[in-house]
Formats: structure tokens, sequence, C-alpha cells
């Protein structure tokens, strides 16, 4: 199990999340189009714990959000540390 080494952002399979709330408010929107169309796709899935576990895995090729609960970070953040020895 090792992460992607995808060279180019257009080849590319990358994932994000939106807050519940206030989506509107976000900068995320702007950062998904931009993404949208220069990837080769972007992903919704909803966890971003299992989103950033994917990019560990190298199912993804990337991840990003904003305002990310550290909650959230701190168990992917650990089981990809671990799997890279």
């Amino acid at each position: 199990m090792h992460v992607s080494h995808t060279p180019e952002l257009s080849e590319s399979l990358i994932a994000t999340g939106f807050p519940s709330r206030k989506r509107h408010q976000n900068p995320n929107i702007h950062f998904y189009q931009e993404f949208t169309l220069r990837s080769h796709g972007v992903r919704r899935a909803g966890s971003a714990a299992l989103d950033l576990a994917y990019v560990a895995a190298g199912r993804l090729d990337g991840y990003w959000e904003f305002n990310l609960n550290p909650g959230t970070r701190r168990p992917a953040f650990c089981w990809s540390k671990k799997r890279a020895g």
C-alpha cells in the first residue's frame, strides 16, 4: 500500500468536502470548480477521514478542504504515518 504516484493534476482523481452549514460562504466552491476543470475528476464521499485514508492508500491522488476539524485529520494522519513506517 502506498500513496499515488500520479505526476500531473490533469491525470489526478481528487476529493473534497463541504461544510454541512453555510456552504455558500465557504471558498471551497470556487476551488471545486477549478479542480473539476483541471483534474481527471473530483469526488465528494462525505467523510474526510475516509477520503484522507484513501489518499494514504493511493486510491485517491489528493484531498482538500477548508477548516477541517483536527479531530478528523488526526486519525488519518496517524494511519498514514503508520503505513509509511
